[in-house]
């Protein structure tokens, strides 16, 4: 008989009295965590539900389905702990893939064919005074902190008692899980990273940090444009450890200032792509740009510009620099979003210009939106759903949604359904930002408002399904001691204990190379002497170990738990 032990460590209020059900998020599993299986096949894992589930499975390489009872609680909203026990546990030298499928509440379920808002305007931890750079959801399923939802303030404070005064807030990073809460005890302290962050002028607002994104590792990339401060010291593209969020965030380039200012940046692979402007005076002149290959702090030059136009009729030329924005399209591509002017003939597209367009990998444009007749993206609110098949905009207070073909990779929209939909902004407010999480809840925000929303997209009772992948990290291993079987080519060996991994040559070692799951090169050294040689792995998980000398090359696969 399988073994369940469960741990329930999330907080949740039961009402005595049942109102009708209300509409919750489209649910999904996050942040995917296991400990090493015991010898009697026990292993702890933990998950994140966003929202109250009917039933959450947990699938094994070589198992059967594991079902998870509900027990105490430990299908509501919030983060749990649980052991659950392997018929079949990883054999030595074995890792095994799991999964966590979690199945939403039939009615609860929006099934309106609308975007239903399933947050709380009371909620403090949604409330900031100028969400203008935006929130970014990791979406990557192998980074370990899938499912974190990382929220901007770039005008903290109460300083003319126009904002909200329930939480004093201030400028920087503020973090969520996805269940929405405050996953790292920061409470109203932001995470700046060690930068000044801060103007009070009456000719300006603070716009800075501006549209931030998550890499494939997790790490968080913080764009700093230029008029953020009276004496500017951080102008730079930042980047922030999720892991370490309190710590200085780390500079993409070298040094604290740099011309040009990032307004918004994605890493891809191994590339880093930027969409900055070029100049800090007007006219101002955009441009996108691929450094290859990049590790922070980097020195290379430009790869490719994808893009560069510096007039004001130019294709990419926003009314204002925090009114643009660019997200790929998952071919390569990508999608450039731009507020016109405020008023007037400037605020309509046309031939001459769009609110919207395409680039392909080769910075040809392929599409533009006044084809359709879009109109006025006025804060580049764009956002595009994980399968990459719907596209969201924000023209005004209405969110226009967007099914997209692809023809030879080249795109055509048409109206979606629901084609338009119109948000409880006043006529007169705007949204600032959109973004898709895993699951195709839609946040949304307006510093006019000083909060985010939430939207829960129309599905059915019947999908509202999600299944999660653990991240390679996070693989099932067993508790034995590390591998400590020796590579049998040539006079090679590699035995392990804890982190510690210790090659043996009779011969001199050309190279010792130390990769992950994904091909990285983590370490590399050449040219060592005949005899012992040591290298510690960064983390527990699953690496392979190279090592080449003038008889032999020896690839061994080490466990480090």
């Amino acid at each position: 008989m399988k073994k369940i032990t469960l741990l329930f460590i999330a907080c949740a209020m039961l009402s005595l009295t049942v109102a009708k059900a209300q509409v919750q998020a489209n649910i999904y599993a996050s942040e995917l965590k296991a400990s090493s299986v015991a010898t009697d096949g026990d292993v702890e894992i933990t998950y994140t539900l966003n929202a109250d589930a009917s039933a959450v499975t947990v699938n094994v390489e070589n198992n059967e389905p594991i079902s998870i009872p509900e027990g105490t609680n430990n299908w509501l909203k919030g983060v749990h702990t649980v052991t659950i026990n392997l018929a079949n546990p990883p054999a030595q030298e074995e890792s095994l893939l799991w999964s966590v499928k979690a199945d939403g509440v039939a009615a609860k379920t929006n099934t309106t064919g609308a975007p239903v808002k399933f947050t709380s305007d009371d909620n403090p931890l949604i409330q900031v005074c100028s969400p203008r750079g935006g929130v970014a959801v990791d979406k990557n399923f192998d980074s370990p902190f899938f499912g974190r939802v990382y929220m901007t303030e770039s005008m903290g404070g109460v300083d003319n008692g126009k904002y909200d005064t329930t939480r004093q807030t201030y400028d920087g990073i503020y973090i969520l899980n996805a269940a929405l809460e405050d996953i790292t005890g920061q409470e109203a302290n932001s995470y700046a990273g060690g930068l000044n962050l801060i103007l009070r002028t009456p000719a300006y607002v603070d716009l800075s940090p501006y549209f931030v994104s998550v890499a494939p590792d997790g790490k968080v990339l913080v764009p700093v444009n230029y008029y953020l401060t009276a004496t500017p010291d951080s102008l730079n593209l930042w980047i922030m450890d999720a892991e370490k969020p309190a710590e200085n965030f780390v500079p993409a380039f070298g040094g604290k200032n740099r011309t040009p200012h990032p307004i918004r940046s994605h890493i891809i692979g191994d590339d880093l792509f930027v969409f900055e402007q070029t100049n800090e005076d007007a006219p101002l002149a955009y441009r996108i740009v691929k450094y290859a290959n990049f590790s922070a702090p980097h020195t290379g030059a430009i790869t490719q510009t994808l893009y560069s136009g510096a007039t004001t009729t130019s294709k990419i030329y926003p009314a204002t620099r925090s009114n643009a924005n660019f997200i790929p399209d998952g071919r390569g591509g990508w999608w450039i979003a731009q507020g016109l002017a405020t008023s007037g003939a400037a605020a309509t597209e046309s031939s001459d210009k769009s609110s919207l367009y395409h680039i392909d990998a080769n910075g040809t444009f392929d599409y533009e939106s006044y084809v359709l007749g879009i109109g006025n993206i006025i804060r580049g609110a764009v956002a595009y759903n994980k399968e990459k098949e719907l596209i969201a905009v924000g023209v005004g207070n209405t969110i226009k949604f967007f099914d997209v073909k692809w023809t030879t990779n080249v795109p055509s929209l048409t109206a979606a359904t629901p084609a338009i939909f119109t948000t409880s902004l006043s006529s007169t407010y705007t949204i600032d930002f959109l973004e898709f999480d895993a699951a195709n809840n839609l946040y949304m925000g307006s510093s006019s408002t000083e909060k985010v929303y939430v939207y829960a997209m129309p599905t059915t009772a019947l999908n509202n399904t999600f299944t999660t992948i653990a991240p390679a990290s996070q693989a099932l291993v067993s508790a034995e001691p590390n591998n400590t079987k020796a590579v049998t080519l040539g006079s090679i060996s590699v035995v392990c204990l804890g982190n510690d991994i210790t090659i043996t040559s009779g011969s001199a070692i050309q190279s010792v190379k130390l990769y992950d799951l994904q091909g990285r090169t983590i370490i590399s050294v050449q040219g060592i002497a005949a005899g012992t040689y040591s290298l510690t792995a960064p983390s527990k998980g699953i690496y392979i170990v190279e090592t080449v000398t003038g008889d032999a090359c020896g690839v061994q696969k080490i466990v480090i738990r």
